[in-house]
């Protein structure tokens, strides 16, 4: 910390001086000092501000009798490494550039300044009596509006740079904090979310007034010491260290730094067990037990905490070693680099979290949210600007990052192709709206069907990945990403903590995504139908989850996949609830150009319909239906051939030899089709087959295919003996409901958010299967063919060379094989 006043220093008012400039110089040490420890004062529950009067001065020879019972040591001048580190961070809670400073941020701290007690430093529009806002923490404006008033006064980029009124509201209002330490019920708060603010508006004081408020700042970092730290696990830590950075660079204290650091470096390791938080050994990232929240949450947030503590003490003696390095880079690049898709992440990944949003107010500034102004140091990150193109958490939050890794850190070249790959993602679809973010996703205004052209994003990967440890998997070519996302007795499905998530108890249901230009769930969470999330298989009783049904226990251990990294196959016994009222098997096969889904031994003893989602995502193009029309080989709807190929089977001559049609769905339709072949929308295919015609339809096509077949089965029963070939069902028996009418919602349905009602239009395709209570297991097979540029090209398109041999029903058992 540049050099200081002695004990017994008296604050002076803003008017009798200006704060030094805020970036270190080149200025002779001066001894250590001590400054008077104090307490901090508390305002009543029940706040009557008007009439409240200013705290009354103690008398001088009062004042030192306290410096001499309570002192807090404080180091006046600062190594060159500490001051280094102290110069980075600074830089990071200033605005570096113009584009990133919101529009209206100079009418936000006039209207600041217009709401200012200047009785007593509170604000007459502030909610002060707010003590359950666990998330949304109506009291916390206060403190955040003192960090707007630090970073005007010091932005070249701000019309208030320099004014004394504003450096003076800073402090009044600032103090006030101090003295009333408010208090919130949620822990976070009170030992993350508050020190952390503390800490950065510290370091934006001049030296004169962090020195005379630190007493009364104390108490309030203090819930965030060190030690605290190693008893916290994955993101927690490495937030508590980095209320200690703060900490010590308002203290100038090289040694409590250091601690700090090596403190965060403690949780950039593998956790010891996939029952334990932390990074995985397969690079997914676990909290509050076995719960993947690799992607935007915890995850992310310990990431780009990670990389800004790492930028910080580039080339001074707190460096971060490589081999924490290492941890870090395979977290990112091996982990959280393969759940995202042009500017999103897969909400699947997020946990709680895939419901939070920003909540800008009229001047475009998020308020009120910690997972912005006090859970990040960086200004991009604590006031992030959703604005096209760059609308979403991942792009605004983490892709900066990724770009400034510095070039002499290994694997940097590959931390910038990240970045790039965000950056250069679609930014043409307006179904987002404008204003505000989600944590996911984008903007959270009204959204209809984009008539811009839809841009794929451009990526380099081309790889399939299992994560053992949480039961996920996730398939990526250039022109797609797939993901399937389960859960078993190893792993948690979800969570709803804080009022957050109250509808997901579905979300790791083998959950299927399919991610062209990345937007495709962008913001829909409102508005959803929460038993049909993608890919899921559910009862539709008609009934809201709520929070308390979002944890569901899984007793099969029998969920998992395998990969070669090029092709991967994953599989979920699947059983809802405590007791058995609804099993299905599933099996998830991912090739090129396509993810195959088998579906077997269904049964249920409710009395409920049941559903297989097959997609509900942001309407974003007409849907076309495709029909056969058979010359005898069966119902029309039946795609004849191998559902592996796509096009029937020998290379789909037989689909050729068929008379087919196409019909586009009116816009705002809600209707049920019997047997269609496929559906497009979107740039996606959905290639629907029952595998049991398919096999007949084979046995009357050819004989010499037929006996191939039959040769390949006996070998495949010689090994597992139970599995039988399941009886042909008529193809009449599928009816796929889809809608693209508008559907209305509200966040405040689904986490802590505003009760206004939002409309967007869905695309909503799904299966039904009705009540199967009291019926035999059913089965069935479909196919999504993703970067599908039209529909035309559905009747052309191929699926490799796969081939469903047996996908039984009684036996809850599917078999599929590549050839």
């Amino acid at each position: 910390m540049s050099s200081c006043s002695l004990k017994g220093h008296h604050h002076k008012s803003s008017k009798d001086k200006q704060p030094a400039p805020l970036l270190p110089t080149n200025q002779q040490p001066t001894k250590s000092s001590t400054i008077p420890s104090g307490t901090a004062a508390t305002f009543p529950r029940q706040l009557h501000y008007e009439q409240q009067q200013p705290p009354q001065q103690q008398p001088q020879q009062q004042q030192q009798q306290q410096q001499q019972q309570h002192s807090v040591h404080i180091i006046s001048h600062e190594s060159d490494d500490v001051a280094a580190v102290r110069a980075a961070v600074l830089r990071h809670i200033l605005p570096q550039s113009r584009g990133v400073v919101p529009e209206r941020w100079d009418d936000k701290v006039q209207y600041i300044l217009e709401h200012l007690r200047t009785s007593n430093g509170t604000f007459d529009d502030v909610d002060y009596n707010d003590y359950d806002g666990r998330s949304w923490w109506k009291t916390s404006i206060h403190l955040q509006r003192c960090l707007i008033l630090g970073i005007s006064y010091h932005t070249p980029y701000s019309a208030h740079q320099g004014n004394a009124t504003v450096y003076g509201a800073l402090v009044k209002a600032f103090t006030a904090w101090l003295k009333a330490d408010f208090k919130n019920s949620n822990w976070w708060w009170m030992d993350i979310g508050v020190p952390r603010i503390v800490g950065k508006v510290l370091l934006l004081l001049s030296p004169a007034d962090a020195t005379a408020l630190y007493p009364l700042a104390t108490p309030l970092l203090d819930r965030g010491p060190l030690s605290r730290a190693y008893g916290m696990t994955g993101c927690n830590r490495v937030w508590i260290a980095s209320v200690n950075v703060l900490r010590a660079l308002t203290e100038g204290n090289a040694t409590r730094l250091a601690a700090a650091y090596e403190a965060a470096s403690s949780a950039i390791v593998v956790a010891p067990s996939q029952q334990s938080d932390g990074i995985q050994r397969d690079n997914s990232f676990h909290q509050h037990g076995p719960q993947l929240y690799l992607g935007w949450g915890y995850g992310s947030i310990l990431s780009a905490n990670a990389l800004l503590l790492t930028s910080y003490a580039e080339g001074t003696r707190f460096a971060v070693a490589n081999s924490t390095w290492g941890v870090l880079a395979s977290l990112v690049l091996d982990g959280q680099r393969l759940v995202v898709r042009g500017p999103n992440v897969d909400y699947t990944t997020s946990g709680r979290l895939m419901t939070y949003f920003a909540l800008n107010d009229t001047f475009g500034v998020n308020e009120g949210h910690y997972h912005y102004f006090a859970a990040f140091t960086d200004f991009r990150l604590s006031f992030p600007t959703f604005s096209s193109p760059l609308r979403t958490p991942l792009s605004v939050v983490f892709a900066p990052l990724l770009s400034e890794v510095n070039d002499t850190r290994p694997r940097a070249a590959e931390f910038h192709a990240f970045a790039h790959d965000i950056y250069t993602s679609d930014d043409k679809f307006d179904g987002a709206g404008g204003g505000g973010g989600d944590c996911c996703c984008g903007g959270d205004g009204v959204g209809a069907k984009s008539t811009a052209a839809a841009t794929s994003p451009t990526s380099q990967l081309s790889l399939s990945w299992h994560f053992y440890d949480s039961d996920y998997v996730v398939h990526h070519r250039p022109t797609f990403f797939a993901s399937v996302r389960m859960f078993s007795n190893r792993t948690i499905n979800t969570e709803c903590v804080n009022s957050e998530n109250l509808r997901g108890r579905d979300l790791a249901d083998a959950v299927l995504n399919v991610y062209v230009t990345g937007r495709e769930y962008e913001n829909v969470f409102p508005v959803w139908q929460w038993h049909r999330i993608p890919g899921t298989t559910e009862h539709q009783t008609g009934t809201p989850y709520s929070c308390s049904d979002a944890r569901s226990v899984q007793h099969t251990s029998f969920v998992g996949g395998v990969t070669d990294r090029t092709f991967s196959v994953a599989a979920i016994n699947f059983t809802r609830g405590h007791a058995v009222t609804m099993h299905v098997s599933k099996m998830h096969v991912f090739v090129d150009g396509a993810v195959i889904v088998l579906l077997g031994g269904l049964t249920s003893d409710a009395p409920y319909p049941i559903t297989t989602s097959l997609d509900q995502s942001n309407l974003r193009s007409d849907v076309v239906v495709g029909e056969l029309d058979d010359d005898g080989g069966g119902g029309r709807g039946n795609v004849g051939g191998n559902v592996g190929d796509g096009g029937g089977a020998t290379k789909g001559s037989h689909l050729r030899q068929q008379q087919h049609r196409q019909h586009t769905l009116p816009a705002g339709t809600n209707t049920t089709l019997q047997g269609p072949t496929w559906l497009w929308h979107g740039n996606i295919g959905y290639l629907l087959s029952l595998p049991e015609q398919h096999q007949k339809q084979q046995q009357q096509q050819k004989q010499k295919q037929q006996q191939q077949h039959k040769q390949q089965q006996q070998q495949i029963q010689q090994h597992v003996p139970a599995l039988r070939a399941s009886p042909p069902s008529p193809s009449s028996s599928l009816e796929v409901v889809v809608s693209t009418k508008n559907q209305t919602g509200s966040w405040a349905n689904i986490t802590q958010g505003p009760p206004t009602p939002l409309t967007r239009a869905v695309f909503n395709a799904f299966i039904n299967h009705g009540v199967v209570a009291g019926q035999n297991a059913t089965s069935m097979s479909y196919a999504i063919l993703p970067a599908v540029t039209s529909a035309s090209d559905m009747w052309h398109r191929r699926i490799s060379n796969m081939d469903v041999h047996m996908n039984t029903h009684d036996n809850s058992r599917c078999v599929a094989l590549g050839h």
